[in-house]
């Protein structure tokens, strides 16, 4: 959406997600450690660790399936390839050491009821039998059915989104945030509240990064800045704020995953929160904003564009 090099732009981010990052650790450390907590006690976690061996057995090689992942997404293999091939060799892995958790899924005996029972996982997830609630609730999860929901109001909110966009809903909505802006503090408060508000109207992340990206792209050039800017206030705004939405596809998707409701766990979500307002202030502050033509002044830019 910016035309700027993948590389530099994640470099120009570290100016506003680590700080981000290290507030909200620093937050949580002293939430932590001022809260009363409580701490399992070595005969609680002795119980949970005899029930998860009750269920599985327990080894290194179950470790393969995230093992493989984290290479192929290293090797910057595509995702779907990565997700289905670390998903087959999950199943694999079930099929060979838990054998009878497999047979348990299908409801029945032979070489037959493993294919079955491991289609059934990746379809309708896990359903644990243990007596401790605790290890029960934590093993019980949904599979591919569980996030039919979420799906549905992805292509919802996709479709919603692109009715707004070609009826120029959303573009009369950014000209007249652009009507009032003055200086490059006033843009970047822009440019966050609209991203923030596409996320909310839109209903989609994606409709936050894009639009906001096309609208905005010749005011920041008007100002002197360079893209570079533009990317990293995407990314504060349009990608992190998406999750504090109940509606959003973002935020349907963590609370269907989580079990949490959008509302309830927004409060913790420091990171999300932090990241605007950083990117505001940055704008405000003049700090940290590149003017154009000066995108090889960056560590390794040379390297990049080489």
């Amino acid at each position: 959406m910016t035309s700027n090099d993948l590389f530099l732009h994640i470099r120009h981010m570290l100016w506003t997600t680590i700080p981000a990052f290290v507030m909200a650790i620093t937050i949580f450390a002293v939430i932590g450690l001022s809260a009363d907590t409580g701490s399992a006690s070595a005969q609680d976690i002795q119980l949970l660790l005899n029930a998860l061996r009750e269920e599985f057995s327990i080894s290194i090689v179950s470790l393969l399936p995230l093992a493989l992942l984290l290479f192929m997404a290293w090797r910057k293999i595509p995702a779907y390839p990565t997700l289905i091939i670390g998903a087959l060799v999950g199943c694999m892995i079930a099929i060979v050491f838990e054998p009878n958790a497999t047979r348990q899924l299908a409801g029945g005996e032979g070489a037959l009821s493993l294919l079955k029972g491991a289609w059934h996982s990746l379809f309708d997830g896990y359903k644990s039998t243990s007596s401790n609630e605790a290890v029960a609730s934590l093993l019980s999860k949904g599979g591919m059915s569980s996030m039919l929901n979420t799906i549905w109001l992805i292509i919802s909110a996709m479709a919603f989104g692109g009715v707004m966009e070609r009826a120029g809903f959303l573009e009369c909505i950014v000209n007249w945030a652009l009507s009032g802006v003055k200086t490059v503090g006033g843009l970047i408060t822009s440019t966050v509240l609209t991203c923030f508000g596409m996320n909310a109207a839109a209903g989609d992340q994606y409709m936050a990064i894009i639009i906001p990206g096309r609208m905005f792209r010749d005011a920041f050039t008007d100002k002197g800045l360079h893209r570079l800017n533009l990317s990293r206030t995407l990314e504060d705004s349009g990608t992190i704020t998406s999750v504090l939405i109940p509606w959003n596809t973002c935020g349907a998707y963590m609370s269907a995953t989580l079990g949490v409701a959008t509302f309830t766990y927004a409060p913790f979500a420091l990171f999300n929160i932090l990241c605007p307002l950083l990117a505001i202030a940055y704008g405000w502050l003049h700090f940290k904003q590149m003017p154009l033509g000066k995108e090889n002044t960056l560590p390794l830019a040379e390297e990049v564009h080489s």
